[in-house]
């Protein structure tokens, strides 16, 4: 008889990318069978993760997502590998060191991008990410340096870590431009080289994703957030049979971005 048994998910923060999440999981054949959120009218199980991590209930998951705030990744990823489960984790996987997350793995959802994949060592790539935002992002726990970084490690680190992906993860920064709302950077890699441009920008017609790679556009994203072209099920998919990208590879956009807001 067929195994029908779903694996069980408990996913820790329901904001804007837990829809993503639940998606993917489902589409892989698991169940969302914890939820965490502060905001009670989600309807989450719990809202205190802690308390859920210590719940009986608990005891039946295998698997964790964390989709909490970008500070937060880094303590709950270490607690629920303690608990001895599998354990993803959104982007940035830390802004605040990886010590102790070996086992983790994140999301890079851009590294599965059917279009990508087909580049083959381009010399000068140009990323161009616009993306609106309004007074709710800056009010909010994202508008916050502390809390999430920056727009770099907030919004930006698909595009660093795309970089690395495509010309590799020896690199030299030439120059940076930087401000809360954009950052403008030339990094070198190797014999290539590749433009950044991340910006929030104030109008819904300004904003635009999208990679030149020697000449030729690629479009990342036609909506105004790359989860909107369904990676996540591939990131999920991978994750699932035991694969998929752990702290070696995102460590390197992470040591890369730090570069960039530090450089002078």
């Amino acid at each position: 008889m067929k195994n029908t048994k779903k694996i069980k998910f408990a996913v820790v923060g329901m904001g804007f990318i837990y829809p993503r999440h639940k998606q993917a999981i489902e589409k892989n054949g698991g169940q969302v069978y914890l939820t965490c959120d502060i905001d009670k009218t989600k309807k989450p199980n719990f809202v205190d993760w802690a308390e859920m991590f210590n719940h009986p209930k608990f005891d039946e998951v295998t698997h964790v997502s964390i989709c909490a705030p970008n500070y937060l990744h880094s303590v709950i990823t270490r607690e629920a590998l303690l608990k001895g489960k599998k354990v993803i984790c959104e982007k940035p996987l830390s802004i605040n060191g990886t010590d102790g997350m070996d086992n983790v793995k994140t999301v890079l959802q851009l590294r599965y991008h059917p279009e990508l994949q087909k580049l083959n060592n381009p010399k000068e790539i140009t990323v161009i990410a616009k993306m609106f935002r309004d007074d709710k992002y800056w009010n909010s726990w994202k508008g916050n340096e502390v809390m999430s970084g920056g727009i770099l490690y907030n919004l930006g680190v698909h595009y660093v870590d795309l970089a690395i992906f495509l010309l590799g993860d020896s690199w030299e920064i030439i120059k940076v431009n930087k401000n809360k709302k954009k950052i403008i950077a030339d990094v070198r890699f190797g014999d290539s080289i590749a433009h950044f441009h991340i910006e929030i920008v104030n109008t819904r017609e300004k904003q635009g994703r999208k990679l030149i790679a020697d000449g030729k556009e690629i479009i990342l994203s036609n909506q105004d957030n790359l989860s909107y072209e369904d990676l996540h099920t591939k990131v999920f998919s991978e994750f699932i049979a035991g694969r998929g990208f752990g702290v070696c590879e995102a460590n390197k956009s992470l040591k890369l971005i730090n570069a960039i807001l530090n450089y002078e």
